[in-house]
């Protein structure tokens, strides 16, 4: 019975926390791009956040494992809250600035950041073993929803309230986690005292060590890097190529991207209903050569110099196609990580991951948006496509459940 609260509980609160921190991201972009016009200062928003989440995420990841999850949860989401209050404070007694802004982005990014990785080390002590997978796919549709509601419900509190009112019912979102997350019911862990034994930079260094030496997780991880740098075109290709090349209305580039969104949303109800898969890694394989291959078939339109409508057409149903498929490799993956990672590491593990994945799907994007410019249409899905699949192949070729 616990377990079922804790559920509902959790998916609560991450709904109401990831509703506030995406309506934050639009709606200081918005304030920053309307009143400077400066496409630099918004990138600059943008930047503070990776580079924060960067740089403390491995320490984070320490505290994660040593100290107590549920008090660490709480103080941050407080402390995310408070932050958010404290900014509609100053912006009513003062005049709103960029200094302010970037600030708060920089405290709500750390706070954020330990609260989500203290939930990734927490998360056997919230949810028995085998209901992890159905959470997981419950979360993937509630970070799924929030962020397609986010933009909407940002433009319609932007436009009607304000940026000041906007940002105190943020802070009362964020507040509404908070009080909800106080009723988890934890199980006991045993801290562990780092002072009494390796110093706090070992400690650090000891998530990668531990990755270093279990063969599986390794090449987990490598291969999670490489799918994460190849799939980043999914997020610019169909766009350019819609934009730019068929000049398609904002509306359809809209239904484009909500498609996307209702991908993702479909493979986390998929496994809110299924049983807990007893081999979680051939799923993750043959899942990940059907990624590949649909980015391949991305390339149809321009290959074949289709119509509009034809090419429309099989970007939706593509589009939509690997957003679904992504769900059925990356929720076994993290279901298989939360019940084989020492308990005593997640934190130092999930942070590791976190730096990985801000670091090569960015990098992805950048790569794939260079051969963009150059004109190569056809050729650059073809290539990202078959690096997934020989990155499967590969990688994950001596792993097994």
């Amino acid at each position: 019975m616990t377990h079922k609260i804790n559920i509902t509980i959790y998916l609560f609160s991450r709904f109401f926390l990831s509703i506030s921190d995406s309506l934050y991201v639009f709606a200081v972009g918005f304030w920053i791009l309307s009143q400077t016009g400066s496409a630099v200062l918004f990138a600059l928003n943008g930047i503070i956040g990776v580079l924060i989440s960067l740089i403390t995420l491995p320490v984070i990841g320490v505290f994660s494992d040593l100290k107590n999850n549920r008090t660490i949860i709480l103080m941050n989401e407080f402390v995310y809250a408070l932050m958010l209050f404290i900014v509609f404070l100053y912006f009513i007694f003062f005049e709103m600035n960029l200094f302010v802004i970037y600030s708060a982005t920089a405290v709500l990014t750390f706070s954020n950041q330990f609260a989500d990785n203290s939930f990734q080390a927490a998360f056997t002590q919230l949810f028995c073993g085998e209901k992890i997978q159905k959470v997981y796919g419950y979360n993937s549709m509630v970070l799924s929803v929030s962020d397609i509601l986010g933009p909407i419900l940002g433009g319609l509190f932007y436009g009607l309230l304000g940026l000041k009112i906007t940002i105190l019912l943020l802070s009362a979102f964020a507040f509404v986690s908070f009080i909800g997350d106080f009723f988890l019911k934890f199980e006991d862990k045993e801290f562990v005292d780092y002072s009494g034994g390796q110093t706090f930079i070992e400690q650090v260094k000891s998530g990668l060590s531990y990755i270093k030496n279990e063969s599986t997780i390794k090449r987990l991880m490598i291969f999670s890097a490489a799918l994460g740098f190849a799939s980043a075109s999914i997020f610019i290709y169909p766009r350019a190529i819609l934009i730019d090349h068929y000049k398609m209305s904002s509306e359809a580039l809209g239904i484009f991207s909500a498609i996307i969104g209702l991908g993702t949303i479909t493979g986390g109800f998929i496994f809110s209903l299924s049983k807990q898969k007893e081999t979680p890694l051939r799923l993750v394989k043959i899942s990940s050569v059907i990624i590949g291959l649909l980015f391949i078939f991305l390339s149809v339109p321009m290959m074949f110099n289709l119509d509009i409508t034809s090419a429309y057409l099989i970007f939706l149903v593509i589009g939509f196609l690997i957003t679904l498929t992504m769900q059925f490799s990356n929720i076994p993956l993290m279901t298989y990580y939360q019940l084989h990672i020492k308990d005593e590491l997640k934190g130092r593990v999930f942070a590791l991951m976190g730096v990985i994945s801000m670091t090569f799907m960015p990098a992805g994007m950048f790569v794939f948006s260079v051969l963009l410019d150059a004109g190569f249409y056809v050729t650059v899905n073809i290539v990202f496509g078959l690096v997934i699949v020989m990155s499967t192949l590969l990688i994950l070729q001596k792993v097994s459940d």
